[in-house]
């Protein structure tokens, strides 16, 4: 799961009910935050042998993961829509020329 900034996401029409939607107690702003990677102090010799850490999610995250993405594939095959929102869900998004977000209508 991400934090996403609302500058990023189009909105729709589209309602999904997820009253039943049950997260996980331990998702909360400390969940997001990102994490800083300690630097490294150099010895003489080090500095080539050092490797830059990358971020690898827990098994944690991994099972809040698929938690959540179970509850709201359940909330989606019990809409009406079901059929539209998972080819919509699936389908690639791009914008071509002359195509605003904004004016756009889903």
């Amino acid at each position: 799961m991400r934090r996403i900034n609302q500058i990023y996401v189009i909105a729709t029409r589209t309602k999904l009910d997820l009253s039943a939607l049950n997260l996980p107690e331990r998702v909360n702003d400390e969940y997001f935050r990102r994490l800083k990677p300690k630097k490294l102090r150099h010895t003489e010799g080090e500095i080539f042998e050092t490797t830059k850490q990358t971020y690898t999610a827990s098994a944690e995250r991994k099972e809040d993961q698929a938690t959540v993405d179970k509850q709201i594939f359940d909330a989606i095959r019990k809409s009406e829509d079901k059929k539209m929102l998972l080819g919509y869900l699936s389908a690639m998004f791009s914008l071509n020329n002359h195509q605003f977000p904004h004016k756009m209508i889903f």
